[in-house]
């Protein structure tokens, strides 16, 4: 019994033992050792950025296309001739008017191309007379007519400016004059034309400034007496510059194109619709109108290239050093391929546009 004993307990130790080793085995064996990555799988930076760049590209110039597609304005020259079908006489960019005496040297230049272009036009020696309109407000109508006029008296001809905005006359701020008495007394008060053109602190520039404002300009504007105004106004100078209102506005601009010899259609870049525009050139033209054609007016020289006409070629001016002691002569500006258009000045601040 003893012995018997003993062997049941050694066969209990003995299953133990297989038990215990049956749950030792595995059946998992290693096939591949797991390695820490050096590059991440996904996303793939590098086709992401490519992709990204490319959607950018295109959602640009589409964008651009879009915003070209829905901008009806004059935004150069080009569109002058091609959409206005007018020859561009002058382009002029953007300058500060802090001396209204003197203007930079850049936008004189530009000035000056009008006054030539003018001066082609002009068939004789008698009194010119040149209407100075535009499509809507604030083109620069009564800017331009007032500094071609400077540059007219300053080469000895003898100008005068007529303020013939009768419903918002600004001449007379800009040479500081009395408003009245003025053009419409011609009409109202049978005043003589010669007491009511006044000098100004210009050499052979006069002003005709606009008078006490009529109820009813264009009614005015319709009466024969305004053909003797300007046979008057003839005979006394060689230059008769017209500052009118808009054409689109008044009708008013339409009476004065019959007076005068020939018309400067000012605009505005970036400012009216072509749509505006061609319907004011289109009224012009049906009244007969000699439209010499157009001024581009306040040019951002910034955009759509307009960097490279303006600002290729100049340099110091005579006198002016770079370094001490230097002295570098002054180039001649760049012309704006061949559109009349001169060249531009940095631009700073807006003119007085009226």
């Amino acid at each position: 019994d003893a012995a018997g004993g003993l062997y049941g307990v050694l066969l209990q130790r003995l299953n133990d033992t297989n038990i215990a080793r049956s749950l030792g085995n595995d059946n998992v064996r290693i096939m591949d050792r797991a390695v820490v990555p050096t590059l991440h799988i996904w996303p793939p930076t590098r086709q992401l950025w490519m992709v990204s760049f490319l959607a950018g590209l295109l959602l640009g110039a589409f964008g651009l296309l879009l915003q070209d597609v829905h901008n009806k304005t004059i935004k150069d020259p080009d569109d002058i001739e091609q959409r206005l079908d007018l020859e561009v006489l002058a382009a002029i960019p953007r300058f500060s008017k802090d001396n209204v005496d003197h203007l930079d040297h850049l936008p004189r230049e530009a000035y000056q191309n009008l006054r030539t272009a003018l001066l082609f036009a002009r068939q004789d020696d008698k009194g010119f007379v040149v209407l100075v309109t535009g499509a809507t407000e604030r083109e620069g109508k009564t800017t331009t007519a007032l500094e071609v006029g400077k540059l007219l008296a300053e080469a000895g001809e003898s100008t005068v400016i007529v303020d013939c905005d009768l419903r918002k006359p600004s001449l007379h701020k800009e040479f500081k004059v009395p408003r009245e008495p003025g053009f419409t007394d011609f009409f109202i008060h049978n005043s003589e034309l010669s007491g009511l053109v006044r000098s100004t602190r210009f050499a052979n520039l006069k002003v005709l400034p606009a008078g006490p404002i009529p109820p009813n300009p264009p009614a005015l504007l319709a009466r024969p007496a305004l053909e003797n105004a300007f046979r008057q106004l003839r005979q006394k100078f060689k230059w008769i510059l017209v500052d009118s209102p808009p054409v689109q506005a008044v009708t008013d601009a339409l009476f004065l194109a019959r007076q005068a010899d020939t018309t400067v259609f000012v605009v505005r870049q970036n400012n009216a619709d072509r749509s505006v525009i061609k319907r004011a050139i289109k009224s012009l033209k049906k009244h007969h109108a000699k439209i010499a054609g157009a001024v581009l007016n306040l040019v951002d020289t910034k955009s759509r290239g307009y960097y490279g006409y303006y600002g290729y070629g100049y340099g110091y001016s005579y006198g002016q050093t770079k370094k001490k002691g230097r002295k570098t002569p002054s180039r001649r500006p760049a012309r704006a391929r061949g559109h009349g258009g001169a060249p531009a000045t940095p631009e700073v601040s807006d003119a007085s546009v009226s």
